[in-house]
């Protein structure tokens, strides 16, 4: 009898066992029996208590709080077979690897076990006006609008779609198990703004071949990218160039225009006649008071130019170039030298300000060492320094100083002048090389520029030494 009551008792307790053994495994099943879209698998690389590592990283796809398991296989009729002991949760993460914590266990857990993680997936469509954009999903490049992403987890994601000459546009989206996520945007296109000034004001403005208005012209919803302008006005030459406009951001043109020439038919000369001479250049007549100043003794203020005044010179090698007054601002006069830029030069000091390409754009031109060479008022012995800081970070120093007076010939004439040494040092190598010039009150410009043979000068090779050869006054 008290075997029987014993064996009963026992078998009683195996059955609670069994119960309890068949719930837990049941549970195992019911979570592989979830649809699910694919498993990741790595392995523990260290174990202490309930506290595990995994080779299992963000790489892979692992996100912080998934489940997974721990289990082995055995050969069963050569063929493996897992045998799951323990339920894990990841609880810290990193690119490589990851950190869980053992939530339940039937048997010990050692390193080198393998482990899975259950990956529950969902997809993305993504659509976008215009089409043809970039899109990434949590800053990975999924493709171009419009498609479809497959294979991505469930929960919240980052979407960028990206397309030129658009503003990039951001979502935040959240992934549901069995559904697909629709993304359909339209894209907002980038403009910038774009000034076309010109002087005289009133031209024609026409951008892409479209007639937009006459100048000043702002137009403020451009899209970024080259544009065509076209400057019209009735007895000035036609104005075209390319204009680059930035989103954002904003584009001016400033052009002086220019009148055309005028074609002027001379009468034919008499039967019998004698050709016309082609005449010298005409030196201006200096008055005779101002040829009695005693310059030595006497501040030189800034020159009064007037439209038309001209000066032509010869270079050592023969090469002949002319600047003229062909602009007089309320505060700047505009120089022109031959087919080069419009040169600005300050009323007062004669200063370089900046310059005005061909295309009428205004330059500044900082990095000139010659923008104060001449710096009114001026008199004997005068000293002043201009640094440059040009964009290779080289400091160059020019010094410059009124040495004295002295008198010139040129085949222009006989002049009394300003003779100023020009020094400019690099601060890099301490190389330096100088230049004077004689600068004539009565020809209110140079007379005369001589340039050292040096090294220094030598990737300046337009840079070369030059007298007045003729001049005309208004």
């Amino acid at each position: 009898m008290i075997v029987g009551k014993i064996s009963h008792d026992l078998l009683k307790k195996l059955g609670k066992g069994m119960f309890v053994f068949l719930v837990y495994w049941f549970t195992l099943l019911m979570i592989v029996s979830i649809p699910q879209a694919g498993e990741v698998k790595g392995k523990i690389t260290s174990i202490r208590g309930n506290a595990m590592e995994l080779d299992l990283g963000t790489e892979k796809g692992v996100q912080l709080g998934d489940s997974g398991r721990v289990y082995y296989n055995i050969l069963i009729d050569g063929k493996e077979k897992p045998i799951f002991i323990a339920r894990f949760k990841i609880t810290h993460l990193s690119e490589k690897s990851s950190a869980a914590q053992v939530e339940e266990k039937t048997g010990e857990v050692k390193v080198g076990y393998l482990v899975e993680i259950v990956v529950k997936e969902g997809e993305l469509e993504l659509r976008s006006d215009p089409s043809r954009a970039k899109v990434y999903v949590d800053g990975k490049e999924k493709g171009e609008t419009p498609s479809v992403v497959s294979n991505v987890r469930l929960g919240g994601h980052v979407i960028r779609i990206v397309k030129e000459g658009y503003e990039p546009y951001e979502e935040q989206v959240r992934v549901v198990e069995g559904e697909r996520k629709k993304v359909s945007v339209s894209l907002k296109r980038l403009v910038g703004t774009l000034v076309v000034s010109t002087d005289p004001p009133g031209a024609s403005i026409f951008i892409d071949g479209r007639s937009v208005g006459v100048s000043p012209y702002e137009g403020r919803d451009l899209s970024s990218g080259a544009h065509r302008v076209r400057v019209v006005k009735e007895g000035y030459d036609i104005l075209e160039k390319d204009v680059m406009v930035e989103a954002g951001r904003r584009a001016e043109v400033f052009t002086m225009l220019r009148e055309k020439t005028k074609v002027v038919t001379l009468p034919s000369p008499p039967p019998k006649a004698e050709p016309p001479k082609v005449a010298e250049p005409r030196v201006a007549e200096v008055p005779k008071a101002l040829r009695e100043v005693d310059w030595a003794k006497k501040s030189c203020e800034a020159p009064i130019w007037k439209l038309g005044d001209k000066w032509t010179y010869k270079t050592v090698k023969g090469v002949t170039y002319s600047y003229e007054v062909v602009e007089s601002k309320e505060d700047f006069f505009l120089l022109k030298q031959g087919i080069r830029d419009l040169r600005a030069y300050d009323k007062k000091t004669m200063n370089l300000l900046f310059l005005i390409g061909k295309d009428g754009r205004k330059i500044k031109d900082t990095e000139n060492p010659f923008k104060k060479v001449l710096n009114f008022p001026i008199f004997v012995g005068k000293e002043w320094i201009d640094n440059i800081h040009p964009q290779i970070g080289v400091t160059y120093i020019v010094n410059l100083k009124v040495e004295g007076m002295e008198e010139i010939i040129s085949k222009a004439g006989r002049f009394e002048t300003y003779k100023i040494f020009f020094k400019e040092t690099s601060m890099a190598s301490f190389n330096s090389g100088w230049i004077r010039y004689w600068y004539s009150p009565e020809v209110k410009m140079w007379v005369k520029g001589e340039v050292e043979k040096t090294p220094f000068w030598a990737n300046l090779p337009w840079l070369q030494s030059f007298e007045l050869i003729s001049y005309k006054l208004k």
